[in-house]
């Protein structure tokens, strides 16, 4: 309800103008916005919780995995010291490879979940270079298995023996790369190339 004065409006003539004005359509479009809105924050928030469940799942799932993993690694380990026979230690040799594999992917797993849960951290430390290639090429070569295609590496004599960062991370990273460059590679090549690169100051 509304009024207005009309133009020739005085004491002695008082006269307005009075508009009455249904706002139902109105109202009910904004309680019928207000339950839609209502019904989206629900879902977002059982969506969250849905994702965090989810989270909850996988961490766990590869917290229980780590444990017979690393005692199926530890006795291979035995086998591999104890064994005289080659085609055993062959075998022994093809457990840990596929072992370690499946224990990054566990630890991929892990990270993921760190990740969601904002709990992600980076440890760095020196590390041997020769080393982390050697480990990568040995889980490179079991992932590629039959599959017909070469895998090549160059590493140049002009890095360092000793770098600094997070090996584990590095690691995880160049796997990543390779195992995704395999999986896509029908045929042909595969080639691993580790180059030094130019600082912001040129060197």
């Amino acid at each position: 309800l509304s009024f207005t004065r009309m133009k020739d409006f005085s004491r002695s003539n008082p006269r307005f103008v009075y508009t009455v004005r249904d706002y139902q359509k109105e109202m009910n479009r904004f309680l019928n916005q207000e339950s839609i809105v209502k019904a989206v924050e629900q879902q977002n928030k059982e969506l969250q919780e849905l994702e965090q469940q989810q989270t909850k799942f996988f961490s766990n799932m590869a917290h229980e995995s780590r444990t017979p993993l690393n005692a199926i690694m530890g006795m291979n380990e035995v086998i591999l010291r104890e064994a005289k026979e080659e085609s055993i230690r062959h075998y022994a040799k093809d457990v840990k490879n596929s072992g370690r594999f499946l224990l990054n992917l566990v630890n991929d797993i892990l990270d993921y979940s760190k990740i969601r849960a904002g709990k992600m951290q980076i440890v760095p430390g020196e590390y041997n270079l020769a080393d982390m290639i050697k480990e990568i090429n040995t889980l490179v070569k079991s992932y590629i298995g039959e599959k017909p295609l070469e895998y090549q590496v160059r590493v140049s004599d002009e890095l360092p023996k000793r770098l600094y960062g997070d090996e584990v991370r590095i690691t995880q990273i160049i796997m990543n790369l390779l195992t995704n460059a395999i999986k896509y590679t029908p045929e042909g090549r595969v080639l691993f190339e580790v180059m030094p690169g130019e600082t912001k100051e040129g060197r």
